[in-house]
């Protein structure tokens, strides 16, 4: 039985979503056909991310829309067997990780090099470009 589900991203940025998996302890797998669900479950993708050093844990796919941006897609049952906890209950810190890494990259662009980046007490990261 799949569980699977359509994380509230669209990824038009694979560099920017490479650094947010890194920052959040992830591997971004380029190229890979598969992802990993309840059960064993292999889903057709393009790209995957798993969760560094937890071979256990569900994986994202990554699947090309056709316009050039991709559609995330995972399964979070039973917290993922420890996805949940790298990319929050519902994606959230992998969302917001992106949305840090798509400003830092336009901040950088336009010359700015001081970036820090700090998790709020309510679950929300704050960014600083300066």
């Amino acid at each position: 039985m799949s569980h699977i589900t359509t994380v509230k991203l669209e990824v038009k940025d694979l560099e920017a979503m490479k650094g947010a998996c890194e920052e959040l302890g992830l591997e971004f797998r380029e190229g890979a056909a598969q992802f990993r669900t309840y059960g064993g479950a292999l889903t057709a993708c393009d790209h995957l991310i798993a969760v560094k050093g937890n071979a256990q844990a569900y994986e994202i796919g990554l699947r090309a829309r056709g316009d050039g941006s991709y559609e995330v897609l995972t399964d979070f049952y039973g917290g993922g067997r420890g996805l949940s906890e790298k990319v929050g209950r519902s994606g959230e810190k992998l969302i917001q990780m992106y949305g840090a890494e798509v400003a830092i990259r336009a901040a950088r662009k336009k010359g700015l090099k001081r970036v820090s980046r700090t998790w709020l007490p309510n679950g929300r990261l704050r960014v600083v470009c300066a």
